[in-house]
């Protein structure tokens, strides 16, 4: 009940990298699920030491996006 009255102060969320996904030809090869999708290297944005892609520009996007939907500051952490 305590709960359900509640209302959040802020949002919380990590970000260690990006994902690209493409659609499957339907093999097992690859990331994710034969005949769904797949995980893909994105040719546009550089990787880390880790091999890890981080795009600047998704992050963004993503922050925006939060923000628009519940209008509530956030904190991040980014690796």
């Amino acid at each position: 009940e305590i709960l359900k009255e509640g209302c959040v102060d802020y949002i919380g969320f990590s970000y260690y990298m990006s994902a690209s996904v493409k659609s499957d030809t339907g093999t097992d090869e690859g990331d994710g699920m034969s005949g769904y999708s797949r995980a893909v290297k994105n040719p546009y944005v550089e990787a880390s030491d880790w091999g890890w892609q981080i795009d600047p520009v998704g992050l963004r996007y993503a922050l925006n996006s939060l923000y628009e939907r519940y209008q509530k500051p956030f904190i991040k952490s980014i690796a």
